[in-house]
């Protein structure tokens, strides 16, 4: 009966105005105070997060190894190890809203400095050049992919709305911890996506400027618009 009271009274504070807006912090961490008194996470709302979490992942990847290529021929070495830590957290399989905010700030991290290094014109090789059109490509791919989940990533918000507005007081706890991820993702995602494609049209203007080829990779970027973002 305690336990049961703690439930509701629980419920009721995560539920008031302010927490609407899927206050995830919150209801993740206490949770497992009300878990024993619902029922489980709709599995198709499961399946759902687990498609979007896959496509995310193998984006956010592509994205990432493109980056590396772009340190490793800039000569970033420590650019290149950091990729390669959150490369391998991605590829963990246990995504966390921290592995979202991760991804984000290494990427953006990466793109200014490839801007900056190329303003400085500065002599590339013939080998540096190859590489950077080879990364160019490969950022392309990864960043119309991560436009292609966009739609996945604000759909699955809706289903999680839909979700917790079905659930009792204490049902509403358990899912928003068992969905934590997809909701960040339906939140984070569409303005990151933006932001890959917006900094891979900056980076591939100066590399042109200096000498590398990007036409391909321009090309490929410009299939990102016809997702709507």
């Amino acid at each position: 009966m305690k336990k049961t009271l703690l439930a509701v009274l629980f419920s009721a504070a995560i539920l008031s105005p302010a927490a609407q807006a899927f206050d995830l912090g919150g209801l993740a961490s206490k949770a497992g105070a009300v878990a024993g008194a619902v029922q489980g996470t709709p599995s198709a709302l499961m399946d759902e997060q687990a498609a979007l979490v896959a496509s995310y992942t193998k984006a956010s990847v592509k994205v990432l190894e493109a980056q590396q290529i772009f340190a490793n021929a800039l000569n970033l070495k420590k650019d290149s190890e950091s990729l390669s830590k959150v490369i391998s957290s991605l590829q963990s399989g246990n995504l966390s809203t921290s592995d979202i905010d991760a991804v984000k700030a290494q990427s953006a991290s990466m793109n200014d400095k490839v801007v900056s290094i190329l303003k400085e014109k500065q002599k590339l090789t013939d080998a540096q050049k190859k590489e950077l059109t080879n990364g160019a490509l490969a950022y392309a791919e990864g960043a119309v992919f991560s436009a292609a989940t966009v739609a996945a990533a604000k759909k699955f918000g809706t289903s999680a709305a839909d979700a917790m507005k079905s659930a009792d007081v204490a049902g509403k706890a358990l899912i928003a911890k068992d969905v934590a991820a997809g909701v960040a993702l339906s939140t984070k995602f569409p303005g990151q996506a933006v932001e890959l494609v917006k900094g891979g049209k900056q980076m591939f203007e100066l590399m042109q400027s200096n000498g590398v080829d990007t036409k391909a990779a321009v090309t490929k970027l410009n299939d990102a618009a016809q997702f709507k973002l």
